[in-house]
């Protein structure tokens, strides 16, 4: 829920046109510690400089609203756990079939493969799996690391898919080829 929104904060900044995508429940940030119903700093400084819709994914409208925007957008972003595009239709194939040259961007919490590559993720997982923890050297009372105050994996997700981005948009523009880029939060704590 960090890694998405600060790829694409990274991306208006560069001059691109980004449309965030929330559920209709909304992002899970909008009423984080705020004062403004719906609005709470968090949100706003991941979200600035985009444009939003609300969809339900989950229902056959929805999926056609978002396969209808994908021939007039050049990179989606998707922050979901392998296997989840996929059950809801908006996995890098379905959306190449109409769109053969798209930048297909994903974020997940262990990877495509591997033991965990199923498992939801968040910044605090990563910081553990990966040592950043312990090498950030706080511990409690009792010895154990404690978490680094800012969801440094989900930022360095979020501004490598970004960059990343960017070079498949040169490469598209060099070959006319689209593609399909991934990381995780874990192999940007590692990183």
């Amino acid at each position: 829920i960090v890694a998405g929104p600060v790829a694409g904060l990274n991306l208006p900044d560069l001059g691109a046109h980004v449309i965030k995508v929330e559920s209709l429940a909304g992002d899970a940030h909008r009423n984080t510690d705020t004062t403004v119903p719906g609005e709470s700093k968090m949100f706003q400084g991941n979200n600035r400089g985009k444009r939003g819709i609300a969809i339900d994914l989950h229902d056959a409208r929805g999926r056609a609203a978002i396969l209808a925007l994908v021939p007039t957008v050049d990179a989606v972003v998707v922050n979901y756990r392998p296997g989840v595009p996929e059950r809801l239709g908006i996995d890098y194939e379905a959306l190449r079939a109409i769109r053969p040259n798209i930048i297909y961007a994903q974020v997940s919490g262990f990877g495509e493969t591997g033991a965990g590559a199923k498992k939801a993720g968040s910044d605090i997982v990563a910081q553990a799996h990966s040592g950043l923890m312990a090498m950030d050297g706080k511990v409690d009372e009792g010895g154990s690391p404690q978490v680094i105050g800012i969801p440094l994996a989900d930022y360095a997700a979020g501004l490598a898919i970004a960059m990343a981005i960017c070079a498949a948009l040169y490469h598209r523009a060099l070959t006319g080829e689209g593609q399909r880029i991934t990381t995780s939060l874990l192999r940007m704590g590692l990183h």
